[in-house]
């Protein structure tokens, strides 16, 4: 979300701190699948699962619709997407990672 809303952010000052903030959390990222494949491998059939269930309810709980108490404004500045967009990049994370 952070390399969108830098790619995107209408406000200059905005967009130099996301570009910043997206590389970090991209690091983040791939640490964090990094340590997953590790773990996998080290726990026991039950504890995968539960990894499984907790993924498959995080999963559902960002899938929903993203409630912004923003004005459209201050959206546009910050970069976010609208409704219909957040949709399509949750749809495009899941098909690449999940699915």
């Amino acid at each position: 979300m952070a390399t969108y809303q830098a790619q995107r952010a209408r406000d200059p000052r905005v967009a130099a701190v996301l570009t910043s903030i997206a590389k970090d959390e991209t690091r983040h990222a791939a640490l964090a699948w990094d340590l997953a494949a590790w773990l996998d491998g080290a726990l026991s059939q039950a504890e995968r699962a539960m990894v499984r269930t907790e993924r498959a309810y995080a999963l559902q709980v960002f899938s929903g619709d993203a409630t912004h108490v923003l004005t459209e404004e201050a959206r546009a500045a910050a970069g976010l997407p609208d409704q219909t967009m957040a949709r399509a990049l949750f749809g495009a994370l899941h098909a690449q990672l999940w699915a």
